[in-house]
Formats: structure tokens, sequence, C-alpha cells
């Protein structure tokens, strides 16, 4: 049996995060661009990094297009066909009110925690720099972009990889592969709810991992969307949640200029 088919599920569920990654890598090494403080001062290619954020853009959303039976099928939006077994108990992953609620509260945890700078003040004691966890690109658009027209088409860019494309990605990596796969061989056939402690487990430690600088806010935040998880047993639920916090932190950053926090 061909590779692609024997692990077309795998492939499907990895490959929209994998390439967020992969254009990110491309760009840093042919295409490199400069950001330097938090006021975006003047050193950043602003064409290449609108480029690299439109890349990831279209990139992962033709992922997610050309996979989307796949998704649908593990993950069904709707009752009233034939579903795989596992998901006879939870005939439908339309999302609901809890990842709406899961959504608002994890964006109002991940903003307070952020601002009490745990990470740096742990840093300190230790006698490393607060940047030592590395830091994200901090870049105010407003000061990149002068012209309405591409600041305009930053933030569409922006705000569609922020909560359209990142969050199907990383749910479908995290709660579709890994948090399934570290719990099971026969993970494929996994119901959200069944997932064990290690798996369970796994969620958090990917969140830590990925957010170095925010770990304790990452630590809260995936926790609690795991909860949510078992709780409803509905894929869609974490990716609407997912969407919610990120929509409530690109505009509490815009309107802050809290810029390190996108």
């Amino acid at each position: 049996m061909p590779f692609w088919i024997q692990h077309r599920l795998t492939i499907a569920l990895v490959a929209p995060l994998a390439a967020f990654f992969l254009i990110g890598s491309v760009f840093e090494n042919f295409f490199p661009y400069q950001i330097s403080g938090r006021e975006s001062e003047p050193g950043i290619n602003a064409m290449r990094y609108l480029a690299l954020v439109a890349a990831r853009v279209a990139g992962m959303g033709a992922i997610i297009a050309a996979f989307s039976p796949i998704y649908i099928q593990s993950f069904p939006l709707r009752a009233g066909r034939e579903l795989e077994p596992a998901f006879e108990s939870s005939p439908t992953h339309w999302p609901d009110y809890w990842g709406v609620i899961t959504g608002v509260i994890g964006a109002a945890i991940w903003i307070s925690v952020c601002h009490l700078q745990i990470e740096t003040t742990v840093l300190s004691w230790v006698g490393l720099a607060g940047d030592a966890l590395g830091q994200r690109d901090a870049a105010n658009p407003f000061l990149l972009y002068r012209e309405p027209e591409m600041l305009g088409g930053f933030l569409f860019v922006r705000f569609a990889l922020l909560v359209v494309a990142v969050p199907i990605a990383e749910e479908l990596f995290l709660r579709g592969f890994l948090m399934r796969a570290v719990d099971s061989q026969d993970w494929q056939s996994m119901p959200l709810t069944k997932i064990g402690s290690s798996g369970l487990m796994a969620g958090t430690v990917y969140g830590v991992a990925a957010h170095p600088n925010e770990a304790v806010a990452a630590a809260i935040w995936f926790s609690l969307v795991t909860v949510m998880m078992v709780k409803t047993g509905k894929f869609w639920n974490c990716v609407l949640a997912h969407s919610i916090t990120n929509l409530i932190l690109g505009v509490y950053v815009c309107q802050t200029e809290n810029w390190h926090l996108w």
C-alpha cells in the first residue's frame, strides 16, 4: 500500500501546522527580515514580513481546503450520516456555547497571566536574561505600514492567520493527532472523550513547548481547552475556543499596543 494511502490521516492532521513552520523557515533562511524593539524600529523589511504572513495564510489555507473531506469525515459537523464507530456516542462535532465560553475565559486568562511576566521573573532568579526563552516579533503594523491599503492588507492576512489558519492547524495536530497518538496505537478510532492521562498531559506539554516565553499562560489555556474537550467531546469546540481567544487577543493587542503578545 502506498505511503500516502497508509498514512493519509496522519499527513492530513500534521501538514497544516508543518506548513506554518516550513514557510517560516524558508523566509528565515532565504528572505530574512529584521524586527528590533517593541516599536518596530527602522530596519525591518515590511514587504517581506507581509509576504511571510500572506504565504502562511495561503499555504496553510490550501492544505486545509485540500484535506477538508478527511477532517469532516473524522470530526463530522452534522448528524444523520454514516459515522465511524468511534463517534457513535457523539454524532456531531458541531461547536456549541462551551466553545464560546472557553474562548472568552481563555483570552482573559492569557492576557492577565502574560502581564504578570512570571517567566521573566523566574529567569531573573536563575541569572538569565528576560528574553532567554525567545520573543515574538512585536511588530507594530501602524508604524510599519503607513499607507492605508498596505495597513489594511496586513491586518487582513494577520487576523486570517491568527483567527482561522492557526487555530485549525494547531488543533488538528494537537487534538486530532498528537494527544491521541501518544495515548494509543489505535488512535485513529479514539474518541476525544477517551483520551487517557498521558495524552491529556501531552496537550499541556505541547502548549508550553510551543509558547516558552508565555509558558504559564499556555499551560493554563491549553489545560482549560482540554477540560472543555473532555466535557463536550467536540473537536470543533476546541477550534472555536482557539479562534475566539486569538480574536480577542488580536483586538486587544491593536487597541493597547502590547505588540509583544502577538
